[in-house]
């Protein structure tokens, strides 16, 4: 019989409890999700919150977790990622810099205009939404 692959499903949102599902649909495929929810009957939910670093990581390690999927912007803007990858685990989610990047409405305008001017964009972005008016 082969080995269970080991995933942790950091979150406990609609988006993660799909996730976990989608993983438990294998059944080479043992799933945790941390802290989930009453709704994640699949998986095995364990009483860790997503902002306990320590926790998710001394759990991941303690249980031999294979792959840690961070579902929650929270988590990831705070570096849940990085540090889950510092501590050798194999980590799905982006690193503290790029979370905090797409998170921010400041940091995501930067990454969008570029060089266009703050005033071309808005204009741009003025003239989509009258064109997308006229059309309904």
């Amino acid at each position: 019989m082969p080995k269970k692959r080991k995933i942790l499903v950091a979150g406990s949102g609609g988006r993660e409890a799909v996730l976990a599902w989608k993983f438990a649909q294998d059944p080479n495929n043992q799933v945790f999700c941390a802290p989930g929810n009453a709704g994640i009957w699949y998986a095995e939910c364990v009483p860790i919150g997503v902002m306990d670093f320590p926790g998710l990581i001394g759990f991941a390690k303690e249980q031999r977790i294979d792959l840690i999927v961070v579902g929650p912007e929270g988590p990831l803007c705070a570096g849940l990622g990085d540090c889950a990858r510092q501590a050798g685990l194999l980590t799905l989610g982006p690193s503290k810099m790029a979370a905090q990047a797409e998170g921010s409405k400041d940091g995501s305008r930067i990454f969008s205009i570029g060089t266009i001017s703050l005033q071309h964009h808005l204009l741009f972005l003025m003239v989509t939404i009258m064109q997308g008016r006229s059309t309904i």
